[in-house]
């Protein structure tokens, strides 16, 4: 027994339109990440480069090692978001794998954001959390879709001819 799988994104749209919507939310914010991290590693080579006193370039470290895990992250997020637009146009599920381990990850996390914000925020956490778990099932069932049509052979391939 499996997870269960959908058959609409939303409700209305078909699982293809919602694995595309959610590559280009990925993306989008994945680009967005990728400039706050420039923008930290800048200030953080500004405030090494010109110190006040050594508290201001101790803190220029910390924002140049920051900034650059959050270039990384948000660049491997952005990755997969365009590897999962890549693999629904191309209707290739072993693309959707990178883009199906972040977002399990995501929901591990957002419950533990449930679990730690008994005080403050728990209606945002919970709220995050059912998002997340809906576009992980919908990405799952995408996934679990076109890893079927690959086996049952519905999937047109074109050979490609030898020159």
């Amino acid at each position: 027994m499996g997870l269960p799988t959908l058959n609409k994104f939303c409700f209305c749209c078909s699982l293809e339109t919602g694995g595309i919507i959610v590559g280009w939310i990925n993306a989008f914010f994945g680009f967005i990440g990728i400039l706050s991290g420039i923008t930290l590693v800048f200030l953080g080579s500004t405030a090494i480069m010109f110190p006040a006193n050594i508290d201001v370039f101790w803190s220029g470290v910390s924002f140049l090692i920051v900034g650059s895990i959050f270039i990384l992250f948000y660049l491997i997020y952005f990755i997969a978001g365009i590897s999962l637009i890549s693999a629904v146009k191309n209707r290739d599920h072993y693309r959707m794998k990178l883009i199906m381990i972040l977002m399990g990850i995501g929901v591990i996390v957002s419950f533990i954001s449930v679990i730690t914000s008994l005080y403050g925020g728990l209606g945002g956490a919970i709220f995050y959390s059912i998002i997340t778990c809906y576009f992980f099932l919908c990405i799952y069932s995408l996934y679990v879709k076109l890893k079927d049509e690959g086996r049952s052979g519905t999937v047109e391939f074109q050979p490609v001819p030898y020159s």
